[in-house]
């Protein structure tokens, strides 16, 4: 069964499960862009190189790897929404300095 068979195939089921992953996308998209700022922080307070090249290479895997199980479980409008929303997150954080 297909998540958008759970709320039905039509219009509004599919705007209910791309809503569900643009909040979830949102979510994701915090947690991947609030280290950012950690090791943003640790590079200007001229720390040591190898702790946040660690945390961007984590960071960074654990992106690709989130995204690529969504897809592979749920499909594109999956992908799609969540995307939308780490996208919306990355504005947020860059506008409002979150």
């Amino acid at each position: 069964m297909t998540p958008s068979g759970l709320v039905g195939d039509g219009f509004v089921g599919c705007l209910l499960v791309g809503g569900a992953w643009l909040a979830a996308g949102t979510l994701l998209g915090a947690l991947n862009f609030l280290p950012l700022r950690l090791t943003v922080a640790m590079l200007v307070a001229g720390r040591s190189l190898l702790l946040p090249l660690a945390i961007q290479a984590t960071r960074l895997a654990l992106m690709a790897t989130i995204l690529a199980s969504i897809t592979r479980s749920f499909g594109a409008l999956a992908l799609l929404g969540a995307t939308v929303g780490i996208t919306t997150m990355r504005i947020a954080i860059i506008r409002c300095g979150i």
